[in-house]
């Protein structure tokens, strides 16, 4: 069957979408087609068609506007079987195409939209309620005439009857050569010092400040942060950090960073945990984040905020990681201290992470719920409730 992704606001590189689905979906025999609007070209990498519509002119506002419609245009032109969408800009066009063609459309939740729209700097503060309950009301309308995935158990609460296709890591992909590293990684590899890494978009919702002040709680811990970094957030950092920012390594400012570099970083010989030390939020504090996953997938114990949810996957389920409260300074330095001085400890708990995401966190497996989607919608073609 022919399956076509379209995204305007992720990289042709996603994790989820190209690494997982897209791949997945051609290596089971599928034509598959991924569109995007990122001006770097068409291309054809491990089976999948990268479809390019250029970059929309006007900024944001075009990103809105003008990129949905030339995107479903290059959608419907590969006459495809299912489309499958992931961002919620494209909806009402979505919901256009596949009324006026019936091709059946896949719904796929990346975030919680509507808590995220609270999180969006560009949003005037009164505006953000108002986009809000329209992104719902969007959301809530499409669910009823398309098949919705989600990508974490939490989001079954807005969306009860949807198919859960988690980001669990693909563990054939690590342990293996991650290609083309930048210059900075392979430096950190001859440190010899315990690192301390996060991996994923930076931001100080997502604990960019907490991770920089660990320079101050050891003489020896460097703090390596790989992922898209905000020239600004990257200031703020290296303030924090204070005179010890020569220990805080930043890869990725103001650039986007392939998923394999985020992969290699995990796998550096003397990083000794991975980092998820949030402020707590509502937003936050019930997902599962995928650099859990990875982590686990890496072997490597997980330090992270004490949210309830996150407790008990990483302590109660798992046993693979330590909870502490980000602003708790004493906590923090017990655990670096601990893992340190007591490396056993640490090699403990990412063993425990390695084994349990083995056993039940892989993409291998949840691949095959997605597989099964695509060929029952397209043999229904109405949605799945």
């Amino acid at each position: 069957m022919r399956i076509c992704h379209v995204t305007t606001v992720h990289a042709r590189r996603d994790p989820r979408i190209f690494a997982k689905q897209a791949r997945s979906a051609a290596a089971a025999g599928h034509d598959v087609t991924l569109v995007v609007a990122d001006g770097k070209g068409d291309a054809l990498e491990d089976g999948v068609q990268l479809r390019d519509v250029g970059k929309a002119p006007f900024g944001r506002l075009g990103r809105i506007l003008i990129a949905p419609i030339r995107t479903f245009r290059a959608a419907v032109a590969q006459r495809p079987d299912v489309l499958h969408v992931h961002d919620p800009e494209l909806l009402p066009t979505a919901l256009l195409v596949t009324l006026a063609s019936h091709v059946p459309v896949i719904y796929d939740v990346h975030e919680d939209n509507v808590a995220f729209v609270h999180h969006k700097a560009y949003l005037p503060g009164w505006s953000k309620r108002l986009v809000a309950n329209v992104v719902d009301r969007v959301e809530r309308f499409a669910a009823r005439v398309t098949h919705v995935v989600i990508a974490e158990r939490a989001y079954a609460k807005r969306f009860p009857y949807a198919t859960l296709i988690a980001n669990y890591p693909d563990l054939t992909s690590f342990h293996a050569s991650t290609g083309n590293v930048p210059e900075e990684l392979t430096a950190l590899s001859e440190i010899d010092a315990p690192l301390l890494v996060y991996t994923g978009n930076v931001s100080e919702e997502r604990g960019a400040l907490h991770h920089a002040r660990l320079v101050h709680l050891h003489p020896d811990v460097h703090v390596v942060s790989v992922g898209y970094t905000p020239h600004a957030v990257a200031d703020a950092m290296r303030t924090a950090a204070g005179p010890e920012q020569d220990r805080l390594h930043l890869i990725g400012e103001d650039r986007y960073v392939d998923h394999a570099v985020l992969r290699a970083a995990l796998q550096l010989p003397n990083a000794i945990a991975g980092l998820a030390l949030f402020p707590r939020s509502p937003f936050y504090d019930e997902k599962e984040l995928t650099k859990f996953f990875e982590y686990m997938a890496a072997g490597l114990p997980t330090l992270a905020s004490d949210a309830p949810t996150w407790r008990h996957l990483l302590e109660e389920e798992a046993r693979c990681g330590v909870t502490v409260n980000p602003r708790n300074d004493q906590a923090l330095t017990r655990v670096l201290e601990a893992w340190i001085y007591h490396p056993e400890r640490a090699y403990e708990l990412g063993r425990n992470g390695r084994r349990i995401v083995e056993e039940r966190y892989t993409w291998r497996a949840a691949q095959k719920p997605l597989l099964a989607l695509y060929e029952r919608t397209q043999r229904s073609g109405g949605p799945s409730t």
